[in-house]
Formats: C-alpha cells, sequence, structure tokens
C-alpha cells in the first residue's frame, strides 16, 4: 500500500495495542505510532491540504476498515490508494521501518548509559550488582 496507508493503519493498531498496556510502555507505543504517522503527515502537506482535517478523515476511514484509503498527492485528495494502483515496494518499506526502530532502540540504550555512568553512579551500580548476585546465589546443599 502506498500513500501513506500502511502507516496509517499501522499506526492505529499500535494505538490500539497501547491501551492494553500500562504505565510508561502505552507511553512509548503511542509516540512510536506518531512517529510512523509522520509519512502522511508529510504526503498531506505535499498535496497541499490541510494536515489536521485530513489526518482526522483518514483515520475515520481507517477504523470503519477501509485501510486502502490514502493520500493520491497528485490530485490532492484521500481515495482507495490499491485501486489507483498507488503501491510501496514491501521490502523497501519494511526495511525502513526496521532500521528505524533499531536506531531508536540504539539511542534509548545510549541514553540509559549516559544516565546511568555520572561520575561515581557506575561504581556504585557495580557494587549493587555484586551484592545483589551474592545474595542471589544458591548455597551448596549437602550430599
Amino acid at each position: 500500500m502506498g500513500g501513506g496507508a500502511l502507516e496509517l493503519e499501522m499506526a492505529r493498531k499500535l494505538r490500539e495495542f497501547s491501551a492494553r498496556i500500562e504505565g510508561k510502555e502505552q507511553l512509548e507505543i503511542k509516540a512510536f505510532a506518531d512517529a510512523i504517522e509522520t509519512v502522511p503527515k508529510i504526503l498531506i502537506r505535499s498535496a497541499g491540504l490541510d494536515p489536521i482535517d485530513v489526518l482526522m478523515k483518514l483515520r475515520s476511514e481507517h477504523v470503519k476498515g477501509n485501510v486502502n484509503i490514502g493520500i493520491k498527492v497528485p490530485k490532492g485528495c484521500i481515495d482507495n490508494i490499491k485501486e489507483g494502483g498507488i503501491l510501496d515496494t514491501y521490502r523497501a518499506k519494511w526495511q525502513a521501518i526496521k532500521l528505524a526502530t533499531e536506531v531508536v532502540n540504539t539511542i534509548l540504550r545510549i541514553d540509559d548509559i549516559i544516565a546511568v555512568t555520572r561520575p561515581g553512579e557506575l561504581k556504585k551500580r557495580e557494587k549493587e550488582k555484586m551484592r545483589e548476585s551474592v545474595f542471589k546465589s544458591k548455597k551448596l546443599e549437602s550430599c
């Protein structure tokens, strides 16, 4: 699917999934859904359409089950993308989403490392881990 239809549907499914998750993870999933919707937003602007109005109409269509509804940039309208022959290559789309997800995960890991490695903090955490491993280890049982 092209015209942002795939991204809209992915974002919708992620938001549905996030409703079943609690805590910080729910916010992270919603943020990922918002990020995925960047593609349709860019297409909407490129077509010279109002991003808020058109995005709401597209979301509404996708909730109704019309998953092939997307943006036809040359005509400046929303329509069934599949019938119009506007298709993206699956492999390129899959690779882009996979790479973007890996980049975000790497950035988050680096952020966690930076947060932990404040002066003296790393040694303190290492000592705590050593204590935890000592207390968690099993005691030798008699034969």
